[in-house]
C-alpha cells in the first residue's frame, strides 16, 4: 500500500488516525478482519478508510504530473499565405497541427529547442 507517499500534514486528524491504524495492520502480521477486532474498529469501516487513503494517494499523484510535455516536431510547410503549419506527435498517439505566422512560428520553435528532452 502507498499511503507512505501521502504528505501528513494535508491529512485531516481522522485521516491521520486511519493511517496509523493501516500502518499498524500492515506491520501487525495480521489479516485486516483480525487486527481491527482487536483494536476495537469495525472491519466496513477499516476497508473504507484504507480505501479512502488509496484514493487521496492516486489524486496526489495525479496532480503532481508535469503541466508541460516535450514534444518533437515531425515536420513543418510552408503555406502560400507566409503561415507555417506545424506538425506535433505528443505522447499518447496525439497529434497537434499549429497554424502561425513565421515570427510566430519561429519563437514556438526556439522556445521548443531549449527544453530538454
Amino acid at each position: 500500500m502507498t499511503e507512505s507517499t501521502l504528505s501528513e500534514y494535508q491529512l485531516t486528524a481522522a485521516q491521520r488516525r486511519w493511517l496509523a491504524h493501516v500502518r499498524r495492520q500492515q506491520q501487525s502480521g495480521l489479516c485486516v478482519a483480525a487486527d481491527a477486532r482487536q483494536q476495537g474498529l469495525a472491519v466496513g469501516t477499516f476497508y473504507t478508510m484504507r480505501q479512502r487513503l488509496r484514493s487521496l494517494t492516486s489524486a496526489e499523484a495525479t496532480s503532481q504530473r508535469p503541466l508541460f510535455q516535450t514534444v518533437t516536431l515531425i515536420h513543418d510547410q510552408p503555406s502560400i499565405s507566409g503561415a507555417l503549419i506545424l506538425s506535433f506527435e505528443l505522447p499518447g498517439e496525439l497529434h497537434c497541427s499549429v497554424r502561425a505566422d513565421v515570427a510566430t512560428s519561429v519563437t514556438l520553435l526556439q522556445a521548443l529547442a531549449r527544453q530538454p528532452s
